[in-house]
């Protein structure tokens, strides 16, 4: 699937000014503020996105070693890392953060080729780059959230984002609420290529929608902040429908309201 194209030279400058909004705000947040709806706190954010910038700069990315096999693993991941970084202030970890970001933006990582992810999947070099300039973003607006501070996301870095996120999904599809479910569905992410996701009894593919694709139960069209926040748990489905995402169409458009709860939390 290709949601979007891009190169190198914007996911760098993009991830490069995210990194010094996400740095500027961690700078000047509360590190013992606990963030809402998480028991982590703004401390633990700079932390994990730390760890996560290290899963690509301290390992070998063509292999899975060091990944996790499943959505609960990812968290026991999570914490586990955490953990090894307890006592680490917030000045010590944005010190880390500065040279681990060159290290990451030193890679090479081909945007065409894949590479494995966690819970079995793969995803391309593109959607790699995209996941890791949403870690910025997301966990951005956890903290100025928290802190009560504005934290705008551009749509493109979001459609960067999504781009990633559709390619690995299915590894977060939930088994047992989709049980003998089948249901597809042509999601339009603005600047994006239309998406068609199939859920057949409890698996999920994602590809390149096109006109022979045939009828689908659901149309989904969405801004790329509203979908984006939403399959992360971030918004609910009131907010992301007020911030631009409505069912259009579809054989069973009322199935639309059900698809954020057929996945597991990221």
């Amino acid at each position: 699937m290709t949601l979007t194209t891009t190169s190198d030279a914007e996911l760098e400058a993009r991830t490069r000014a995210a990194f010094d909004r996400f740095y500027d705000l961690m700078a000047r947040s509360d590190p013992r503020r606990t963030l809402v709806d998480s028991a982590w706190t703004c401390r633990d954010v700079a932390a994990h996105v730390l760890d996560v910038l290290g899963r690509y700069t301290r390992r070998d990315l063509t292999v899975p070693d060091g990944l996790a096999e499943t959505p609960f693993e990812v968290g026991d991941l999570n914490a586990r890392d955490l953990a090894r970084r307890e006592g680490a202030s917030v000045p010590d970890l944005l010190g880390l953060l500065k040279s681990e970001l060159e290290a990451y933006l030193a890679l090479e990582i081909p945007l065409d080729a894949r590479f494995p992810f966690h819970t079995g999947q793969t995803i391309d070099g593109a959607g790699a780059r995209g996941n890791m300039l949403g870690e910025l973003l997301v966990h951005g607006w956890d903290v100025a959230r928290t802190m009560k501070q504005p934290w705008p996301i551009a749509a493109r870095d979001a459609v960067l984002h999504v781009n990633g996120g559709l390619q690995v999904a299915s590894g977060w599809l939930d088994p047992t609420a989709t049980a003998g479910m089948q249901f597809r569905a042509r999601i339009h992410v603005a600047g994006g290529r239309s998406q068609l996701m199939s859920i057949d009894d409890g698996a999920c593919t994602v590809a390149d929608a096109s006109a022979s694709d045939g009828p689908v139960d659901v149309v989904v069209w969405a801004r790329a902040v509203p979908i984006d926040l939403l399959f992360l748990k971030r918004i609910g489905l009131p907010g992301a429908i007020r911030r631009g995402l409505a069912v259009v169409g579809g054989r069973r458009p009322w199935l639309g309201l059900q698809l954020p709860r057929l996945f597991l939390p990221v």
